[in-house]
């Protein structure tokens, strides 16, 4: 038999042998089991569990101290004796129920003083009515919207303009709304994903990333904005390479001078001559010598 042969064979094998115990793990996972105490503070009754974390067991308390600097990691709690995935604005009481809570998602750095009255210390948080919407390659998060206030002089600047959306490495879904953004990664990875499969789906694609929220237990739909949104971005990309001097359209196999385009995109250049092929007609190709 050969090598590849007996690798594939003792594959099989191990994954058969394994099947039962790794699914006997998958189901263990999903109980109680251990300690009831918080991971964290070691003092009171975990509800929480967040495996982004290492699978720390947090009560209440920790869990919104701990994701206050991760507001992206996806928690579940223990209700009704299983867990259950929950959105970044949900958490859990006392009692073990769902409960809402206030999530906000803040820049990076706040103004410590007022643009207008130039008092420091003045300007404060408080909530707002809406949601700040980010789409990420986890799909969409929501989050509770709020407002900077500046309690000497009333002004109430802007928190996410949009210096501070792109400095935190996400793009706007409208210039002049910053309540639904799309990280930038998230482009990346459809652009990487359009060139290594093209044809793609752009609606299957986001129907997919919203498939991927609801089985997180966060809200399915992600809005059509993203196709605009990829494109500006993918724009202000091509003028960034532009001013660095990169250019995308060089052919090596070209040289100086086109050698041929075809009419549907572009095409390989076979080589018959040197692999000793005789030139086929291909009937579907329009070729033409510039």
């Amino acid at each position: 038999m050969p090598a590849w042969d007996r690798r594939m064979t003792a594959l099989n094998e191990n994954w058969e042998a394994s099947r039962s115990f790794l699914f006997n793990i998958m189901v263990s996972a999903q109980g109680s089991f251990g300690s009831s105490v918080c991971m964290q503070c070691q003092e009171r009754q975990w509800m929480l569990q967040c495996v982004e974390c290492g699978s720390k067991r947090l009560c209440s308390a920790c869990d919104a101290q701990v994701h206050e600097q991760y507001p992206f990691h996806d928690r579940e709690a223990f209700v009704d004796g299983c867990f259950k995935h929950i959105p970044p604005t949900i958490s859990v009481d006392e009692s073990g129920k769902l409960k809402e809570t206030v999530k906000w998602l803040k820049p990076s750095t706040l103004p410590s003083m007022c643009s207008v009255c130039h008092e420091e210390g003045t300007l404060t948080l408080n909530p707002a009515s809406g949601f700040l919407v980010v789409v990420n390659q986890k799909g969409r998060f929501d989050f509770n919207n709020c407002v900077c206030c500046c309690s000497g002089c009333g002004f109430t600047p802007t928190i996410w303009s949009l210096r501070d959306v792109i400095k935190a490495g996400y793009w706007p879904g409208s210039p002049k709304n910053s309540t639904y953004l799309f990280d930038q990664n998230l482009f990346h990875y459809w652009d990487c994903l359009q060139n290594r499969m093209p044809g793609t789906s752009e609606v299957s694609f986001l129907k997919a990333l919203g498939d991927f929220s609801q089985a997180k237990g966060r809200a399915f739909t992600i809005t059509r904005t993203f196709s605009r949104a990829f494109k500006e971005w993918k724009f202000c990309i091509f003028e960034m390479d532009q001013a660095q001097g990169i250019s995308w359209m060089s052919c090596p196999t070209c040289g100086v001078d086109q050698h041929s385009c075809h009419v549907d995109g572009n095409m390989k250049l076979y080589r018959y001559k040197t692999s000793g092929m005789l030139e086929s007609v291909l009937f579907h190709v329009f070729l033409w010598t510039i």
